[in-house]
């Protein structure tokens, strides 16, 4: 991360910028700041209902409805202000006539594995990790989300000479989702005792997940006009974190609730008919809902058999939990694979000619050829 950072700094050196610069009211029109914030009052109000519903306050409840009505409204706004009021914004509408329904495709099977990759692997595989007592250790923790990132890398270059020679995306892509699927569908029967089993399931996962990355990126690059391709990409990365931040609210909502509902009742008769004072119930419930042994030694009234007898209870209800939160992704993997069978392969294909495309600003060839020469002297010298 710091080599990649550091990198540009030390060794990207352009020619200066040709051109008169643009006026600041130029440049503030071009950013869409009215598109802008309808997508972040549209993906907060909604994802923060979900999330006070699911949790704290409940589904009846107008921290719920109040800022989910907020972000369904914004939703609306914002699609008829980019539909009909802004042509050339954040969704520009060229993206999505220049390739008929490719772009479009693309950016929904990209949304998808954000909702895949953010919530099932990143948020959600470390929490199962810890809480289901696979490994206590974060080092060791870490160390199996390092095996998913490690199958990836493995996978780069095969993927890159394979979609080289064929030319196709559409396979690999309907692979990539099938194999995710698998792991998912692992992921939704796994309990304490799969504890070497979830490492395979896992590399199965990133089996799946590394394709989706890279080929739908890929995709919406060749599939937007050579004039939006900066555009194209950060939208469809702005699309990916937009669905992994629902994904994690989706499962995060499974889990919120599978907790509330099974972990008091199964643990605390259990450990008050073996000496827990009833006043410490409250207490007991949230301190092994954190699984942390430190806080739940603070239990007033509990011992050490208490915690041996609860915790194998405690991790099958964790287990429950995710099982069902996992059972979420299944729908997206079904969809994600179908949608990919949409795609206009043929227009693809055309696109993976080879051919570079001239820039899109319009430049005074002489001048640029100019300005190169008092930056870059050595290049002409010998011409």
């Amino acid at each position: 991360m710091a080599l990649s950072s550091i990198g540009p700094f030390f060794f990207y050196n352009p020619p200066p910028r040709i051109g008169s610069l643009k006026p600041v009211r130029t440049i503030i029109h071009e950013c869409d700041l009215v598109g802008t914030f309808g997508i972040a009052a549209s993906v907060t109000g909604i994802i923060v209902g979900i999330n006070y519903g699911s949790s704290t306050y409940g589904y009846n409840n107008p921290h719920f409805y109040g800022p989910f009505i907020v972000g369904v409204l914004s939703v609306a706004l914002t699609t008829i202000y980019e539909g009909w009021f802004r042509k050339d914004g954040i969704f520009h509408h060229d993206l999505f006539s220049h390739t008929k329904r490719n772009f479009s495709i693309a950016a929904f099977c990209l949304f998808i594995e954000g909702w895949l990759y953010f919530s099932g692997v990143a948020a959600y595989y470390p929490q199962m990790v810890r809480y289901l007592g696979w490994e206590t250790d974060s080092f060791y923790i870490g160390l199996r989300k390092f095996a998913f990132s490690a199958t990836g890398f493995v996978l780069i270059i095969p993927i890159i000479w394979i979609v080289t020679k064929t030319k196709n995306v559409q396979y690999i892509l309907c692979f990539a989702f099938c194999a995710y699927l698998s792991s998912m569908a692992a992921f939704s029967t796994f309990g304490p005792e799969d504890v070497y089993t979830s490492i395979v399931a896992i590399c199965i996962a990133s089996i799946g997940m590394t394709p989706q990355l890279i080929l739908l990126t890929m995709t919406i690059q060749l599939a937007s006009p050579p004039h939006l391709i900066a555009t194209a990409s950060s939208l469809g990365l702005t699309i990916r974190g937009i669905g992994g931040a629902f994904g994690s609210a989706v499962m995060a909502s499974q889990v919120n609730q599978r907790m509330a509902k099974n972990l008091a009742p199964a643990i605390v008769p259990l450990a008050i008919a073996n000496g827990l004072p009833a006043s410490s119930a409250g207490a007991l419930v949230g301190a092994f809902r954190s699984s942390a042994l430190p806080t739940i030694r603070r239990v007033p009234g509990i011992t050490q058999p208490i915690i041996d007898l609860l915790f194998p209870i405690v991790r099958e209800t964790y287990a429950d939990a995710f099982r069902w939160a996992f059972i979420t992704c299944l729908p997206a993997c079904v969809l994600g694979g179908i949608s990919i069978l949409f795609l206009d392969g043929k227009k693809i294909k055309a696109r993976m000619n080879g051919v570079v495309d001239a820039t899109a600003e319009k430049v005074n060839i002489e001048e640029a050829r100019f300005q190169r020469e008092k930056v870059h002297p050595e290049e002409t010298a010998g011409q």
